[in-house]
């Protein structure tokens, strides 16, 4: 199995789906334009990161071009969430204004310097090319966690809310590619399972991305993701995670449980399943999925649309019949997820 390519694919649709949701988003924002050019960018870089993982070598001179434009436009969104003050920075503080003038350039002029490498490169040979490309790229990911740091320590305590997910993301990728060079520098070599599993750091890393465009409403971002996708996202997601720590659990059982290491195998797997299906139909378990997604994900605690609709509906019921207060019981154990609910009246 080609794990690369379904990490990189998967990276790709990733940022493709938060670029299309932001290019409808958006109103007149100068970071909601740049962040929305850095998810078509990176789309496109793992797009080609597919190629690769394909052995098509044809595509490593693309593949490393989109790279660095994918840093330089990072770059340029982070400098100009510092320059607008956008997070909650104080952008008249001439501390951070010196230092937006200081770091753009460095990273501007190094990314076109590892851009012209590349160029070069690609039409001739020389000693040291390597070792070049890899410092280069080691020194892109360190200013990146510089910017980041700074950015973070920076914010105001009002906005970290909003922003701490925003700076976990970018921060983790820039974080993990300076990881990964610093092996390959180590090593004269990148190494295999630490690029395929980097694709799997920038899946993980959009869904940060995109939690954190929802809250800053400075941004005049108006993305909003149905908690009703978001809950059902997370159950899959949770329970493929758990089939998948039971199947490498069977596989132990299988190679070390001797002559009866098959039938223990199936026997596990079933009663596992068994316990996963009951877990995943429980409604309590789906309540508190959802009250932990709303008080940690979401501004509001309530979707007030669905919850007024469904309001209605259920206050509708007492035209068919008479029973007022079992109706407004119900009514109000629906909003909460309640199973029963009592109403104390007044003799």
């Amino acid at each position: 199995m080609n794990l690369g390519f379904y990490s990189y694919l998967g990276a790709a649709i990733a940022y493709g789906l938060f670029a299309f949701l932001l290019s409808f988003s958006w109103r007149e924002s100068t970071q909601g334009k740049l962040l929305t050019v850095s998810m078509v960018i990176s789309a496109c870089w793992a797009l080609t990161a597919v190629n690769i993982a394909l052995h098509h070598e044809a595509y490593l001179f693309t593949y490393r071009s989109f790279e660095i434009f994918r840093y330089i436009i990072l770059y340029v969104f982070l400098l100009k969430l510092f320059e607008s003050g956008a997070v909650g920075v104080e952008s008249q503080s001439n501390r951070y204004q010196k230092f937006v003038r200081c770091t753009r350039p460095q990273c501007v002029g190094l990314a076109t310097l590892l851009l012209c490498n590349e160029i070069i490169s690609y039409f001739y040979s020389f000693p040291g090319q390597y070792i070049t490309s890899v410092i280069g790229m080691m020194a892109l990911s360190l200013i990146g966690l510089v910017v980041v740091e700074q950015l973070f320590r920076n914010t105001s305590m009002r906005h970290q809310w909003a922003t701490k997910y925003l700076f976990v993301g970018i921060g983790g990728i820039f974080a993990y590619d300076f990881y990964m060079y610093s092996d390959a520098l180590l090593f004269r070599s990148v190494d295999q399972d630490l690029w395929v599993a980097r694709g799997v750091v920038h899946i993980l890393a959009v869904p940060m991305l995109i939690i954190s465009s929802a809250r800053i409403k400075n941004w005049s971002l108006n993305i909003f993701v149905s908690r009703d996708i978001v809950l059902g996202s997370t159950v899959v997601l949770g329970g493929g995670l758990y089939l998948l720590i039971m199947t490498g659990a069977g596989y132990y059982i299988r190679e070390f449980g001797g002559s009866w290491g098959e039938v223990i195998r199936v026997i596990f797997f079933i009663l596992a399943s068994i316990l996963l299906f009951a877990t995943l139909s429980s409604i309590r378990l789906r309540a508190q999925i959802k009250v932990f997604l709303g008080k940690h994900f979401y501004k509001n605690k309530y979707d007030y649309r669905i919850e007024w609709l469904r309001l209605t509906e259920d206050l509708s019921d007492t035209v068919r019949s008479r029973e007022h207060y079992r109706t407004a019981i119900k009514a109000m154990a629906h909003i909460v997820d309640a199973r029963a609910g009592l109403l104390w009246l007044r003799d």
